[in-house]
C-alpha cells in the first residue's frame, strides 16, 4: 500500500470504486461535508457535489465507496492532494481508484432496451403521479421539450434528490444514450430547481452516466433477459422511499419515447 502525502499518521482505507465525478476533482482542491446520512456522506469540492459511501450503496458517477463510512462530521474538511483524499480520521486514495460502473450502452443496443420498454414495471410505486399531471410530464416528453420539462417537475418532492429529479434523471439519461445533442440536457439542468446534489445527479445523467443497477438494467433489456431485468428493478426499487421508483418510472418514459421514434 503507498503512503499518503498528506497525513501518513491516519490509517489508509482501501477504497471499493469511485466513480467518474471524483476523477474530474482538481487535485490540490480543498473541500467540505455538507451532509451526513447512515450510509454515505455528501462532499462539496467548488462546484462540484460528491458522495462518500459504504458498500451498501450502488457504484456510480458520484460514489466514491469505502468498506465502512469513516467517522465524519458536516462541516470537516477535505483534501485532495496528488491522488489521496483525506478527512480528520482517514485518507483514501483514489486517484488509482477506478470505477465499476459498466459501460454505457450504444444507440444500436439503447434501441433494442426501447423495445422491451413494457417490462420496466418498478416505477408504479412513483411519487410523481400524486405531485403533477403525468399526462403532461409524458406530453413533453413527446414534444421533446426538456426545458419545460425540467421546469415543471424539477425539485418537485421532498427529499435530498426529490421525485421529479430522480424521474427527469431517468429521462435525461436515456436521452444522452440516444446521442442527442448534450446542449438540449444542459439547458434543461439548468431550468431545473432543485439541491446542488439533485443537479449533480442530473449532470452525470446529462452525460449518460447513471447508479450501475441502472446500466445493468437497461444492458438486460437490450439482451432480453427477462429474469435480469426483473432482478435489476427490484434492487432500483430499493432505494429510498420512491427514489428508485421515480428513476424507474423516468427510464420507462424516456425508453417508451425511444421505442415511438
Amino acid at each position: 500500500m503507498h503512503r499518503s502525502p498528506v497525513d501518513a499518521s491516519v490509517d489508509a482505507i482501501d477504497a471499493i470504486d469511485a466513480g467518474a465525478a471524483w476523477h474530474s476533482l482538481d487535485d490540490g482542491g480543498v473541500g467540505s461535508i455538507v451532509a451526513r446520512y447512515r450510509h454515505a456522506a455528501y462532499a462539496r469540492f467548488a462546484e462540484v457535489v460528491v458522495a462518500i459511501g459504504s458498500a451498501s450503496i450502488p457504484a456510480g458517477p458520484l460514489h466514491l465507496r469505502l468498506p465502512s463510512l469513516p467517522r465524519m462530521t458536516v462541516g470537516e474538511q477535505l483534501s485532495l492532494s496528488n491522488g489521496w483524499l483525506a478527512g480528520e480520521c482517514f485518507r483514501v486514495e483514489v486517484g488509482a481508484t477506478v470505477s465499476s460502473v459498466p459501460r454505457p450502452l450504444d444507440a444500436a443496443a439503447l434501441r433494442e432496451a426501447a423495445g422491451r420498454a413494457a417490462l420496466v414495471t418498478g416505477g408504479d410505486d412513483s411519487a410523481l403521479p400524486g405531485l403533477v399531471d403525468l399526462d403532461v410530464v409524458i406530453a413533453l416528453i413527446d414534444a421533446d421539450d426538456l426545458v419545460r420539462l425540467a421546469r415543471t417537475i424539477g425539485g418537485l418532492g421532498p427529499g435530498l434528490t426529490p421525485s421529479g429529479d430522480d424521474v427527469l434523471a431517468g429521462v435525461l439519461l436515456i436521452d444522452a444514450l440516444a446521442g442527442r445533442p448534450s446542449s438540449r440536457r444542459c439547458e434543461a439542468i439548468a431550468a431545473a430547481r432543485t439541491t446542488r446534489v439533485a443537479s449533480s445527479f442530473l449532470a452525470w445523467a446529462a452525460r449518460g452516466q447513471s447508479i450501475e443497477p441502472v446500466h445493468l438494467l437497461l444492458a438486460a433489456l437490450a439482451a432480453g433477459d427477462d429474469m435480469q431485468v426483473a432482478a435489476r428493478q427490484r434492487t432500483i426499487r430499493s432505494y429510498g422511499s420512491s427514489s428508485g421508483a421515480d428513476l424507474l418510472l423516468g427510464l420507462r418514459l424516456g425508453l417508451d419515447r425511444e421505442g415511438r421514434g
